[in-house]
């Protein structure tokens, strides 16, 4: 990250509320799937996803607002890792202006935008968390469709701030976890954002933020949005 942390806005930190989590406190039931301590186990991911969306929305506002007030656009005003981030993910072009100057489709100021959204639903505590949803089957709330199929470890839908768990969830490395925390939001905030494509990707979403982090998403999601030459 080329931006210096005393720059980024300072985010109120919220934990995930309990009563958000409606296996707090588990049953002994629940317990061999969801742990001795679910309600931890979704504050990490949530919290991790805050702060990966936030470094990365920073990183990009940062190096936008250089480039309006006339830095090159070219190294070393953007990094390495942004550029290649845009270029591979995003299949946006990083030397091109308009991609930084611009606020219309196919900018970075989408971008941002798009990424402060899900953070900061993310961070106000509205999404509810329910932690079986392998069993229950049909996600409810108005979702109706089938919550955990195949190795699906979450589910939702546009506008029901609701999370559906499914077991494979629980039993997933914590960056998989984090990746699907964040990755549901952007299915809650934007109804034309999907898995597919691009800009319409909640996939690429949640890859550029980890990538932009110095990281990558988990192996197993990199073929929903593969890194472009």
């Amino acid at each position: 990250m080329q931006q210096n942390s005393s720059l980024r806005r300072a985010i109120i930190q919220r934990a995930v509320p309990a009563g958000n989590v409606d296996c707090h406190p588990p049953t002994a039931a629940a317990i061999p799937v969801v742990g001795v301590n679910p309600l931890g186990t979704v504050r990490a991911a949530d919290s991790r996803a805050i702060g990966l969306l936030t470094s990365a929305r920073d990183e990009l506002e940062f190096t936008r607002d250089r480039i309006l007030a006339g830095a090159a656009v070219a190294w070393p005003t953007i990094g390495d890792r942004t550029a290649e981030g845009l270029r591979r993910i995003m299949r946006l072009d990083p030397d091109d202006p308009a991609v930084w100057t611009g606020v219309g489709p196919g900018t970075v100021h989408i971008l941002i935008r798009r990424l402060e959204i899900v953070r900061n639903l993310l961070q106000s505590g509205t999404i509810q968390y329910h932690c079986r949803s392998s069993v229950a089957g049909a996600c409810g709330f108005g979702c109706g469709a089938p919550c955990c199929p195949g190795a699906t470890r979450a589910s939702s839908c546009f506008a029901i701030f609701h999370n559906f768990l499914c077991d494979t969830w629980w039993g997933s490395p914590a960056r998989a976890r984090t990746y699907t925390t964040m990755h549901e939001p952007f299915h809650m905030s934007f109804n034309f954002i999907g898995d597919t494509g691009r800009f319409g990707n909640a996939h690429c979403y949640s890859r550029f933020a980890f990538w932009l982090n110095g990281e990558d998403g988990p192996a197993d999601r990199h073929i929903q949005c593969p890194l472009a030459p």
